[in-house]
């Protein structure tokens, strides 16, 4: 609005009088025009109300003319004439930028408002626009409205119900321009005529439109309605029907695979809604339809596409399961165990019967029945080793290389005899204590009788239970420390030690070694003496070392007296 009384202050009095001069020489044709931007009060108001009132009585055409800008998608009420007490629309034109379309509302002779939508194209673009619409057939049964845009006819509507007359009392009509239903015009309003009686040519030339003679002589066709499915205002495919109730057409329902009211249309996203596909990521939404992905590996199913969502509610793909142990030829290598999984599958062992991996084959097991040709002796079973050779093994109570058996009285693996084996086998020698096992074969004297039935095992004229060292020969007998045994196999000779402890396994007995842990650091130095530790790590400083400390983190120096205790 405030835009409007700008435009009335730039153009003032001389406006005022330029816009009577228009007015007297538009009368002269019987052209009344009024320039509703130039009512500034009460009485040019109720003037401008009158002659509307005249004109719908004794005229049979009226015309709005305007030129603005809108911005783009914006729009409201270019120009409107209502009832001051209950609002009541008498006339109203307004520009709904966002949908390119004029609004034309009226009561009709029944009380009830009428609505007639007049299709354009790009009314609001932020570009000056002119329109010119008539309204005619005023004195006649049915209404016509046309719509003019930059000169020429965009749209138009026939037959519609009359206009209501005006109150005889013109106080009690409002005019309004320049308001949008809640708020103002957003935009500018150059020029806003109303023209009563006259013809589109003479319309045309207050808004500088070259029409000339009557509107029979146009070539944009005035007298032959417009087919309100021309051009088709449904979605691209959808039919167009003419109907009579508003807006004039129907649109027939939008294509298999979209969802919509026939003049919009968007696609259904099948795979969102009814998910056809095996897994919601392999399925791929097209125009109108859908396609679902090859079944992953290891699965086998149908190629799925389609239209429409019923067709992806009743067609769901499915991928089954492949068994590559049966349906794929040597998936595993021959004659080994084939494990079929869900998608995939994995190879085990050899079958029974069968040695060998999935890399190098699986071969029949050799086995001793078999063999063309027993190698082994009457007493010995035979062995397939796991490299496929075979051996031969004596079965209890008999010894021998297993090619060649012999008695085994005390079991021991040696026989009792000697036996004449190709391979000079140790285990073909003759037992040297046929009836005491001893399946080492130690004799320390070397006589031929073995240590374990030798009654003297050191040969040193001493028998063993005499004998202070029984493995090693000391005819002297020497015991010095007197410690049950002798300088000859004490490990400390000079210091009793029953048990011959040797921590370090260094020859010298604990008893007598200044290092009895090896590691380098003297007994009375060292602070785990029996647990080697060179670097003498002590993280809690109670004298232990953390080698053989039971709280290597926590001052505990009682176990320093243990292991002194111990040592002495």
């Amino acid at each position: 609005m405030q835009q409007l009384e700008r435009l009335r202050l730039m153009r003032g009095n001389s406006s005022l009088d330029a816009s009577e001069e228009t007015e007297k020489k538009v009368q002269t044709r019987g052209i009344t025009v009024i320039d509703m931007l130039a009512l500034q009060d009460v009485k040019q108001n109720l003037a401008a109300v009158e002659k509307m009132s005249g004109a719908l009585r004794t005229h049979s055409d009226l015309y709005i003319v305007s030129t603005f800008r809108l911005p783009p998608k914006l729009g409201g009420v270019l120009l409107g004439f209502y009832n001051k007490q209950d609002n009541k629309k008498y006339l109203e034109l307004a520009i709904m930028g966002k949908i390119n379309k004029a609004l034309v509302r009226y009561v009709r002779d029944d009380g009830k408002l009428h609505t007639v939508n007049l299709q354009s194209t790009n009314l609001a673009d932020g570009r000056t626009q002119s329109i010119i619409l008539r309204v005619g057939g005023l004195q006649r049964e049915n209404l016509s409205l046309e719509l003019y845009v930059n000169c020429r006819l965009a749209d138009s509507a026939q037959r519609l119900p009359q206009l209501v007359a005006l109150p005889e009392e013109a106080e009690l009509v409002e005019i309004r321009n320049g308001y949008k239903a809640y708020s103002r015009l957003q935009g500018s309003v150059e020029n806003l005529k109303l023209a009563l009686g006259g013809t589109v040519a003479s319309a045309g030339a207050l808004t500088d439109c070259p029409f000339q003679g009557d509107s029979s002589s146009y070539n944009i066709g005035f007298h032959e309605p417009r087919s309100r499915c021309q051009p088709n205002p449904c979605f691209n495919g959808v039919p167009c029907m003419e109907i009579y109730e508003f807006p004039g057409y129907r649109c027939g329902p939008c294509p298999v695979g979209m969802t919509g009211n026939g003049t919009h249309c968007q696609d259904i996203d099948e795979c969102a809604v009814a998910q056809p596909c095996y897994s919601p990521n392999a399925c791929v939404n097209t125009v109108n339809g859908f396609r679902c992905e090859p079944c992953p590996p290891g699965y086998w199913g149908k190629p799925v596409l389609g239209v429409g969502l019923e067709y992806a509610k009743s067609y769901k793909q499915e991928c089954l399961d492949i068994d590559e142990c049966v349906e794929v030829a040597y998936a595993c290598t021959a004659n080994s165990v084939c494990i079929n999984t869900i998608g995939s599958f994995k190879c085990g062992q050899c079958k029974a019967g069968y040695v060998g991996n999935q890399t190098d084959g699986c071969f029949p097991r050799k086995t001793c029945a078999t063999l063309d040709f027993n190698p082994c002796h009457s007493r010995a079973h035979c062995i397939i080793e796991r490299n496929g050779d075979v051996s031969c093994a004596c079965n209890v109570g008999w010894a021998g290389n297993g090619n060649t058996c012999g008695v085994d009285t005390d079991i021991d693996g040696y026989p009792d005899l000697a036996l004449p084996c190709m391979d000079n086998s140790k285990y073909c020698k003759q037992d040297n204590c046929i009836h005491t096992p001893n399946s080492g074969q130690e004799d320390a004297d070397n006589d031929g009788i073995g240590d374990q039935c030798d009654e003297d095992a050191d040969g040193d004229g001493i028998k063993n239970v005499e004998d202070n060292c029984r493995l090693v020969p000391n005819k002297d007998q020497q015991n010095s420390d007197t410690d049950s045994f002798g300088d000859a196999c004490d490990n400390c000779p000079n210091v009793p030690n029953i048990d011959q402890k040797d921590t370090d396994n260094n020859g010298e007995g604990d008893a007598c070694d200044q290092d009895i842990d090896g590691d380098g650091v003297q007994n009375v130095l060292d602070n785990c003496p029996k647990v080697p530790n060179p670097m003498q790590t002590d993280r809690d400083y109670d004298g232990v070392g953390d080698a053989c400390d039971s709280c290597p983190e926590m001052n505990n120096p009682m176990q320093v007296l243990a292991v002194h205790k111990t040592l002495s």
